[in-house]
């Protein structure tokens, strides 16, 4: 399947627009912080599985990649606010989770010293469909290797060396990680040689 990043941004676009629930989480997103937004993260792989391949399902989380978080978080009410493990905040309303992720404090970005770009974030993800993101001010998907596994309904591995670290801390090796989430969004898994 040859779908080109203009229709698939045209497709997530679509449903996201659909969803009163984006539009809250987007506002959270837009009220604390500055700088560019993209969505990423499952939302966006998982919604383009489902209206591409009618597979997998879609879960109630944004992720939304910041260049920059506000110093003081605003919440809104209804809502409640913890700091996940790396200092990151999750807003959380009900079933609906909303996680700001300052690009700098992305483990691929600050181990290595990297430049603060969404080109560095998508090199350090653990794995090739979790390499894009949708720019919710442009209305545009990218991250070429991200969209050409998503084309190829392919599960492979991105960068190994998180791809490791993330299977490790389920306690199963990369391959078993490859297969156990290649079968949840219905996707072929490509296995590493050992």
């Amino acid at each position: 399947m040859r779908l080109d990043k203009e229709e698939l941004a045209s497709m997530l676009k679509r449903r996201l627009m659909s969803s009163n629930d984006f539009s809250e989480a987007l506002e959270i997103a837009r009220i604390n912080s500055s700088g560019k937004i993209w969505l990423a993260g499952g939302m966006v792989s998982r919604v383009l599985i489902r209206e591409i391949y009618d597979a997998g399902h879609v879960e109630c989380d944004y992720d939304f990649l910041l260049e920059r978080l506000n110093d003081e978080l605003v919440v809104p009410q209804g809502w409640s606010v913890e700091r996940k493990k790396f200092g990151n905040p999750t807003f959380r309303k009900g079933s609906l989770e909303v996680d700001l992720l300052p690009l700098g404090t992305h483990d691929h970005i600050k181990s290595n010293k990297l430049d603060v770009t969404i080109e560095n974030f998508f090199k350090g993800t653990p794995y090739a469909i979790q390499a894009m993101a949708y720019d919710v001010d442009r209305c545009e998907l990218v991250g070429d290797v991200g969209i050409d596994a998503l084309r190829k309904r392919e599960y492979a591995v991105n960068n190994y060396e998180q791809a490791k670290r993330s299977a490790d801390s389920k306690g199963i090796s990369v391959n078993d990680r490859i297969k156990k989430k290649a079968e949840s969004l219905g996707l072929k898994p490509v296995f590493i040689e050992p």
